[in-house]
């Protein structure tokens, strides 16, 4: 199981909005860019229920529209990484 989430922000920086369970860290990972299924993959009615919200997406494109905007609007790209990391770390050292 991948826990860093990788596949998602690549998801999202592709335009695409990811559809995750609420495990691990992508319900933060993903934030308001992506929709998050309730529950563990390995309970019973989670099947249905990421059915059920896909559904729901694909059915409403201006809100699919819009967690698309939320995702493009945030700094994926990875130029600014270094910069960013320098500067949260640089006063606590």
């Amino acid at each position: 199981m991948e826990t860093g989430c990788a596949v998602a922000l690549q998801a999202i920086a592709a335009g695409a909005v990811p559809v995750t369970s609420s495990r691990t860290a992508l319900p933060e990972v993903v934030g308001e860019g992506g929709v998050q299924v309730p529950g563990s993959p390995a309970v019973t009615g989670f099947a249905e229920g990421l059915a059920d919200l896909v559904s729901g997406l694909l059915a409403d494109p201006e809100r699919l529209a819009s967690f698309r905007a939320r995702g493009a609007a945030r700094d994926l790209e990875w130029d600014g990484v270094p910069g960013r990391i320098a500067g949260a770390v640089g006063n606590k050292f």
